[in-house]
């Protein structure tokens, strides 16, 4: 498993977006969370999802495909 490291946390285990699943938690830096709600669209190369925010917000990213993510 590939990592990567985030201000305030360290290291933590990541996958690439493309691999992650509903109900996944993604973390970022600070220890900010977001669960993963669906899975929106896909194309070759980017991947957008639906997230719930550890505050409540609902909203839609788009990632790379191959951009890692700490997950939990």
């Amino acid at each position: 498993m590939k990592t990567i490291h985030l201000q305030f946390i360290g290291k933590l285990q990541a996958k690439p977006a493309k691999e992650i699943k509903l109900n996944d938690a993604i973390i970022y830096n600070y220890g900010e969370t977001s669960k993963v709600l669906s899975i929106i669209r896909e194309t070759n190369k980017s991947i957008w999802f639906q997230l719930l925010s550890d505050r409540g917000k609902t909203y839609t990213k788009q990632y790379n495909k191959n951009t890692l993510l700490a997950f939990k």
